[in-house]
Formats: C-alpha cells, structure tokens, sequence
C-alpha cells in the first residue's frame, strides 16, 4: 500500500463516520420527540384498560333474567349501601365522565355530587338505565338512543339545576 492511499481511506471513513453521527443524532431527536407521544400512548392504555375493567365488573353484574332492577340509597343498608355506592361511584367515574364528558359542565362532575342525595337518586337510575341499554344479550339500539336522547340530557338538566342552588353543605355527611 501506498502511504498516501492510508490517509486517503481514513479521510473517507472520517467523512462516513461524520455522516453516521449526524444521522445518530437526528434519529436520537426523532426519538426524544416520540417520549411524549408514548407516554400518552401509555396513558391511554391504562385509561382503555381500567374502563374495559369496569365495564367487565358490570357486565358480572347483569343478570340472565333480564334487566338489572333499580334501586334507591334509602332502600338499602349496611354493606350492599355502601357496595351499590361504590359502584356508582366508579361508573359515574369510569364511564359518566370518562366517555360523556362532553356533556358535564366543565368536563367534569361537580365535586359536591356526592352530597347531594336527588344528584345519587339521579345518577343511581341512570346507571341502571344505561346497564340495561349497554350490557344485556338482548339489548335494542333504541333503548341506547332513548339513553342519549332523553335520559342523559333529563338528568343532567335536573343536576345542574341542583348545583346552581347549591350551598355546598358541609354539615352532612357523603353518601
């Protein structure tokens, strides 16, 4: 080899490493810029993953005979009291306001929903007209469309006209 012919290599296989840590680089700016988008991607992901959870524990829920019956917080007591509340609560959570956002002021429940009893009688019925709108084999797309069209709206109507008079009691307990 001819030293001349050394230098000219290394010169090239310089220049083609410069290339390469240019693309390096780039590629590594690409990736940085993807961090935000996977952690949405992510987010999302748990979101689907607890909804489709919730849906799951309401579908348990429904059963063969038919439509789910209704109920009322002051017909029940101790421990089925507090197991229907918390199962309103995580679909008024999970559901209500995940999905239906749209249609709550400010994209939101108001905080002091749970202190409001007409608010759960509301909420308590709409639950249950939504389960059997959603959930049973037998299900009609008009029990879903009079849920939208009539149900959800009569109810938020009513709600919201409860928290406008609202004083935001303090004295009594949550459900």
């Amino acid at each position: 080899m001819r030293p001349g012919s050394d230098r000219d290599t290394l010169a090239v296989l310089a220049v083609e490493m410069g290339k390469v840590a240019e693309q390096v680089s780039m590629l590594a700016a690409r990736v940085d810029d993807l961090g935000p988008a996977v952690a949405t991607a992510a987010e999302l992901a748990e979101q689907v993953t607890g909804r489709s959870d919730v849906v799951e524990q309401l579908t348990a829920l429904r059963t063969a005979a038919g439509p789910v019956p209704t109920w009322a917080v002051v017909t029940v007591r101790g421990q089925e009291r507090h197991a229907r509340l918390n199962e309103l609560h995580g679909w008024v959570m999970e559901i209500l306001v995940a999905e239906y956002s749209d249609y709550l002021p400010e994209g939101q429940m108001p905080d002091c929903w749970t202190q409001h009893r007409a608010i759960i009688h509301e909420l308590a019925w709409l639950y249950n007209e939504w389960h059997n709108a959603y959930l049973p084999e037998d299900r009609r797309p008009r029990d879903a469309a009079d849920w939208h069209d009539r149900w959800l709206p009569g109810v938020l109507r009513r709600m919201e006209a409860i928290v406008k008079e609202c004083p935001h009691r303090t004295d009594e307990e949550d459900y």
